[in-house]
């Protein structure tokens, strides 16, 4: 990782190390950036997609209400006929 040649003494020495690590966590802060920034699109994207979902959870909960009084009315057509019919 040290692109640096044989250092002359010590401090030389030092200062490639910081230089070093200062490039890495220059490195590193450009791809968090980066990792955060598709992280930002992701939750945007699933935002929409709960959106979507939610109005689907509308669509079926209005299709569950009209199941429901589908059987109501099917339960009094039953009843009624029930009435209708003569005992044995």
């Amino acid at each position: 990782m040290n692109k640096h040649k044989k250092p002359a003494n010590e401090l030389d020495h030092i200062r490639n190390t910081l230089t070093d690590i200062v490039a890495t966590v220059g490195t590193a802060a450009r791809d968090i950036k980066e990792v955060q920034k598709h992280q930002s699109e992701h939750d945007l994207r699933f935002d929409k997609h709960d959106l979507r979902f939610d109005k689907h959870d509308l669509r079926f909960d209005k299709h569950d209400q009209r199941f429901d009084e589908i059987d109501k009315r099917f339960d009094q057509l039953e009843l009624l006929i029930r009435q209708l019919i003569p005992s044995n």
